[in-house]
């Protein structure tokens, strides 16, 4: 099953909260973390470029979504164009929490299910693809609503079954993730250890192998604007700091603070743009 780009970042703009820096409810690891949308708004018309990374500026694919929000502030229909296809996607809520997105094209149907606690985390998420269940997410929290359990279960394959176990350690900022299979067998021997700030915001990603795979673990440095938009994640080896992939974002605002061009670049390539034609009340 698809799952598009620009769903995603829109998601994002749903699910994502200001943090309280004395709860320490940290904030997912993104590939482009965005701020909130300021103002009222009916509709967002994006314009979406991607360009090949290892030859000329060419558009290689141009793609246009069109978002349109309920009184709520809330995505009500989502629209994306593509060269060969067009996806309507309808939203449903309850107690102004997303319950369901329901994706139409011509040849296929597909749906996407969540659950919440009585925090308003989601504890439960279902893909649903032509009428069968695809794919289940499971989380438990901690007290802080911060994932300390995820499970990942594929009805249709569950070789590709597992969880993911996470800890913390609130006084020094940081946390690690270590996966395992359904059977709580460990996947490997790698696990990931994210830093965050006291904002929530995450500031440092490790990779890190053990044994004779040592040398390469990796990291990745995040930095933020001012409105806690990404604005770099720079990746190195941490045995010698030897540079790895860099991605970086540049944004144009519009007056009332919200982005109307991003730009990404990956090792100073651009790789996407996207343009926003915000309509506002």
């Amino acid at each position: 099953m698809k799952t598009k780009p620009l769903k995603i970042l829109f998601l994002l703009f749903i699910f994502v909260i200001l943090i309280s820096c004395r709860t320490y409810k940290i904030k997912q690891d993104n590939d482009n973390q965005t701020q909130k949308l300021i103002g009222n708004i009916t509709k967002i018309k994006i314009t979406n470029y991607n360009y090949p990374l290892f030859r000329k500026d060419t558009i290689i694919r141009k793609s246009i979504t069109e978002v349109y929000f309920n009184s709520n502030n809330q995505i009500k229909l989502q629209i994306d164009k593509q060269e060969k296809y067009t996806d309507s996607t309808f939203y449903f809520y309850k107690n102004k929490n997303l319950q369901k997105t329901v994706t139409k094209n011509n040849t296929n149907i597909n749906s996407e299910d969540f659950f919440y606690d009585n925090k308003n985390n989601i504890i439960k998420y279902i893909q649903i693809f032509n009428g069968e269940i695809y794919f289940i997410k499971e989380s438990k929290y901690d007290i802080h609503n911060n994932p300390i359990e995820q499970t990942y279960t594929f009805p249709k394959n569950s070789m590709n079954d597992s969880r993911e176990v996470f800890e913390y350690n609130y006084k020094k900022l940081f946390y690690t993730v270590k996966s395992f299979k359904k059977n709580s067998d460990p996947i490997n021997t790698n696990f990931l250890k994210t830093y965050f700030n006291k904002d929530g915001y995450i500031i440092k990603t490790e990779f890190l192998y053990e044994g004779k795979n040592k040398d390469y673990s990796f990291a990745s440095n995040l930095t933020y604007d001012t409105k806690g938009n990404l604005q770099c994640r720079k990746g190195f080896l941490i045995n010698n700091y030897m540079p790895k992939q860099t991605t970086c974002f540049k944004n144009v605002f519009d007056k009332k603070g919200n982005i109307i061009i991003s730009e990404k670049y990956v090792n100073d390539k651009l790789l996407d743009k996207q343009i926003f034609e915000i309509s506002y009340k």
